[in-house]
């Protein structure tokens, strides 16, 4: 995947978010059996969405590089500058933003992307503008650091230090297209949505909009972040669609209590 940046229209109506539980989890099945036994798949999605095949360790996915399909893939350096910057806003290493920031960065534990999965769409429509899901995780060393990463990520902050990425960074790039392409293009800043509760699980929800513009192209969108927090596991869920294909709430409420169930049952060990 180019980068975790997935896009909303109208987000689930979700239940309040379950209090605080944190348990050191001892595991001693590999990362990459976890994270594939808790990472979003095709089963947790209707039939007829379909997979770009691009599962596998790191966040980057078929970047960059094409000698790395998921390590090694590094941000360009004005963005590398401006997730910097995002990571000493939030209050955590450089190296625990990948989840938010969709990019490898160094020191950062392991980390694994599901496919992206795209819905069904009319013969010859742009799969770009199709309702799409994608979700990506870490495991941590501890489940004090999952503590850590989840507190600072739930500050009231976050949404303004989501700003510097949203200057610096994809968006930025976006911006510039769609000026070239004589348009406009605005971002309508992030906030708090309701999230869904599993017990034992922490969950963080985020939105923001995103409006473009030019003679060739029109479209909103809306982006939906959950956050969820387990164990030693930190996991995010990105669900989109645009005003061209809009995502169905039940599609995203299956989705995100399948993760809920999975990370509460692994926690539970």
């Amino acid at each position: 995947m180019a980068a975790l940046v997935y896009l909303v229209v109208a987000g689930p109506c979700w239940a309040a978010s379950a209090s605080r539980v944190v348990h050191e989890q001892v595991d001693t099945t590999s990362p990459l059996t976890v994270a594939k036994q808790l990472a979003l798949s095709g089963a947790d999605l209707p039939h007829g969405w379909t997979s770009d095949g691009q599962a596998g360790q790191c966040m980057a996915g078929k970047g960059f590089n094409p000698a790395a399909p998921y390590c090694g893939n590094a941000p360009l350096p004005s963005w590398q500058t401006s997730f910097e910057k995002f990571a000493a806003c939030v209050g955590v290493p450089v190296s625990q933003i990948p989840l938010v920031a969709g990019w490898d960065e160094p020191g950062e534990p392991f980390t694994y992307s599901s496919s992206s999965y795209t819905a069904p769409g009319p013969p010859g429509a742009n799969p770009d503008f199709q309702s799409h899901v994608q979700s990506a995780l870490m495991i941590e060393m501890s489940a004090s650091e999952e503590e850590r990463d989840l507190d600072a990520f739930s500050k009231p902050s976050f949404p303004v230090c989501f700003n510097i990425l949203e200057s610096g960074s994809l968006f930025a790039f976006l911006k510039e297209f769609i000026v070239a392409e004589h348009g406009t293009f605005s971002f309508g800043g992030m906030h708090r949505v309701a999230e869904p509760a599993t017990a034992g699980v922490t969950t963080i929800g985020y939105e923001a909009t995103m409006d473009l513009r030019s003679p060739k192209l029109s479209i909103s969108e809306t982006i939906t972040w959950v956050l969820f927090g387990a164990g030693r596991v930190e996991e995010v869920l990105e669900l989109g669609s645009t005003s061209r294909s809009r995502l169905p709430a039940a599609v995203a409420d299956t989705a995100l209590a399948h993760l809920g169930k999975r990370l509460a049952a692994y926690v539970a060990g």
